[in-house]
């Protein structure tokens, strides 16, 4: 296996890479989904914090907005580096775990693009993909840290540079801490080895306000804004915070089954088999080298720990399925350890067996990888090009309406919003005020709409959680500088605006998705109090 090179798997990356550039430049038939269209909004309202998650994400689009413009593919380019930056990061990884063996940095590498987890983190922009980046970082200097803790060598600068990191992961994500847990665990295990002396509190002391000092600037906006992303975060933590009175369909037993059956169609099956069996894999083996077992656990357990945590979690309230999908990274290094060391055509020649006799591959072993090289393939096709699922017989309308239609059908709203928008626009050009029910929907029209208008969410007072559109001046339905306008609602589902805003009269567009009404003057005093509760 003298092909499976560094260099090889740095060819990979760059390839990988450029087809994404490609495919969403020209090829792509996914409109933006809500979340990635909230976080450009957020970009176009740059501050230092927001209010469910940190600024890193919408800086990051900001960035590319500001280079390319206000278009799809800039909006993704994040996601799409950040899946070159994450693969890079499992393959040194990996070669770090194998004590230089290029062999498995580069099966590290293949292992991570053929897990459809990462294949949809580099394809949606959201927090996962960069967050998937920073949890491979701190994996890699939490291990540097360990085996130099063991050697009794220095560990000042690592210590440093770790909270560093925790706490640009805190601008992306608050789960971030979850990292903490597996930490925990590993040095209870190995804690004979790991003496807690008086310079390690000194380093944790040094290293919090590192964390701090990044973090300070969010802290601060937080309380400045009655603490909505603590809120937001206890939320859901199933701690009440902005989901208070939220009502979840179904039960714990259902939680849980969608909470574990997401894992596993967003690894594959085969994909979760390899990453147990590479797991068991490493305890049986452990006597034979006690310094690789004690680097294949920490990863195991950076891997792993955060994953049991969101399914203990789901036992309380239904969790994202994409909440686990950063964390399982480092796997892709133990597994592809494992596929070096027991698996041809991947074992050294060193490993045959004295006879000279050519070893056979486990055949259960090359249908697990054989499946998961098909599985990956398929779904980086699928996630691709899903048109072709609506003309799937029996089954394809169905999915046309339930799934393709909700996430392929922003430009034709938006262009039907537009024209209602030409009708009662100013004759000095003044635009009016337009409100729809639910945050994302805000976002999307705002992206695809003509000029990129504010859009106003009237969730926060309609029983959803409150959002950044409460308190920018130009969405903020309580911002006098509104009053007197002219408004375009959505009537979806018939929807009784009349009961939460106050105008003179409504009537309807045209089009049967829209009304127009005249004078608003704000919010009714019962929905306001309302939105005062949350």
């Amino acid at each position: 296996m003298a092909w499976a090179t560094w260099n090889r798997a740095l060819a990979l990356i760059a390839a990988m890479t450029a087809l994404r550039l490609i495919y969403n430049f020209w090829l792509t038939p996914w409109d933006l989904l809500g979340d990635e269209a909230y976080y450009w909004l957020q970009a176009r309202h740059l501050d230092i914090n927001y209010a469910e998650k940190g600024p890193l994400l919408a800086w990051m689009i900001a960035v590319c907005c500001k280079a390319f413009g206000d278009v799809e593919w800039a909006v993704r380019l994040p996601a799409v580096l950040s899946a070159a930056a994450a693969a890079w990061g499992v393959g040194r990884l990996g070669i770090a775990l194998a004590r230089g063996d290029q062999r498995v940095g580069f099966l590290a590498v293949l292992v991570y693009f053929l897990l459809p987890a990462n294949t949809a983190n580099a394809q949606i922009c959201t927090q996962d993909g960069p967050m998937t980046v920073l949890w491979i970082a701190l994996t890699a200097v939490s291990l540097r840290i360990f085996r130099l803790w063991r050697a009794g060598n220095a560990t000042w600068g690592e210590w440093m540079l770790f909270w560093a990191l925790m706490g640009v992961g805190v601008l992306l994500k608050q789960s971030i801490f979850i990292f903490l847990g597996g930490m925990g665990v590993y040095w209870l295990i190995s804690r004979k080895e790991l003496p807690l002396k008086g310079v390690w509190f000194a380093q944790q002391a040094a290293g919090v306000v590192v964390l701090l000092a990044i973090c300070s600037p969010m802290i601060l906006w937080d309380s400045r804004h009655g603490w909505l992303m603590v809120s937001h975060t206890l939320g859901h933590l199933g701690a009440g915070g902005d989901q208070t009175g939220k009502i979840f369909k179904g039960n714990f037993l259902n939680w849980e089954a969608n909470t574990i059956g997401s894992f596993i169609g967003i690894f594959g099956p085969a994909g979760v088999i390899l990453m147990v069996w590479s797991w068991v894999w490493a305890c049986k083996t452990r006597r034979e080298d006690p310094s690789l077992w004690r680097d294949q656990l920490w990863l195991i357990l950076a891997s792993w720990f955060a994953t049991f945590f969101f399914i203990a979690l789901s036992l309380r309230k239904p969790i994202v399925p994409s909440w686990p999908l950063p964390n399982m990274a480092p796997m892709c290094a133990v597994v592809a350890h494992f596929l070096v060391s027991v698996a041809p055509p991947f074992r050294a020649v060193s490993a045959l067996p004295a006879s000279g006799q050519k070893p056979r591959a486990n055949p259960h072993l090359r249908r697990v990888f054989a499946f998961t090289l098909i599985y990956g393939i398929a779904a980086i096709i699928l996630l691709a090009f899903p048109t072709f699922l609506g003309k799937l017989p029996k089954y394809g309308p169905k999915i046309q309406e339930k799934v393709l239609d909700q996430v392929m059908s922003n430009k034709p709203a938006a262009a039907k919003l537009q024209d209602v928008i030409d009708q009662v626009t100013a004759p000095d050009g003044a635009p009016p005020l337009i409100v729809v029910r639910h945050y994302q929907t805000a976002a999307l029209m705002s992206f695809y709409l003509r000029g990129n208008p504010d859009v106003s969410s009237s969730g926060r007072y309609i029983d959803k959680r409150p959002s950044n559109f409460d308190h920018w001046p130009g969405t903020n339905l309580e911002n006098p500088a509104h009053f007197g306008k002219r408004m375009v609602l959505d009537s979806e589902d018939r929807f009784v605006w009349d009961d939460v805003l106050f105008f003179d009269t409504k009537r309807e567009a045209g089009n049967g998705q829209h009304w127009i009404a005249e004078n608003y003057r704000g919010v009714k005093p019962a929905y306001l109090e309302r939105a005062g509760r949350r």
